[in-house]
């Protein structure tokens, strides 16, 4: 089925510049949480941590730039990392075609963030990413107090 065919709730949230598709929902039937997010080249969320879950990305395709802790790495397609409870982290897509990966939490906090910072995806396609306006991100700051995530930093700059 093309894209264009598809329903909304089949092409998941729009979630900031990246598309989350969600296949396990820690608030309803888990204590874990599994989505898809689907990310254009540069996106790179702020530096940020979450108090009480572990947060796992397995990248399934593209390049990132990832930072946990004081370590910073480049993962490709079939790399998995960990960013554990208390431990500020963050990413930037490197790849020029975008990113996609699959994230996993214990938890959840993230789950409810996301949701409520989204929309309906209403396309496939992903937008060249922008800046969050000072208004989102006064509401990315006020529903990450409300989830147990703390935004600690700016977002990952690109590579020199």
């Amino acid at each position: 089925m093309s894209a264009q065919n598809q329903s909304p709730a089949a092409l998941g949230l729009s979630f900031l510049n990246t598309r989350v598709v969600f296949h396990r929902s820690a608030l309803e039937d888990s204590e874990v949480s599994v989505h898809e997010h689907f990310m254009p080249f540069g996106e790179a969320p702020p530096l940020h941590l979450h108090h009480d879950e572990d947060e796992v990305f397995h990248v399934i395709d593209g390049v990132y730039r990832v930072r946990v802790g004081d370590k910073e790495v480049i993962a490709r397609a079939g790399d998995t990392l960990v960013a554990p409870k208390g431990v500020p982290h963050n990413f930037r897509v490197e790849s020029e075609g975008g990113g996609h990966c699959l994230v996993i939490t214990n938890g959840a906090g993230f789950e409810a963030f996301v949701r409520e910072l989204s929309g309906v995806a209403v396309r496939e396609a992903l937008p060249v990413p922008v800046a969050p306006t000072d208004a989102q991100q006064q509401a990315m700051v006020a529903a990450g107090a409300r989830h147990g995530i703390e935004i600690v930093g700016p977002p990952m700059a690109a590579a020199a």
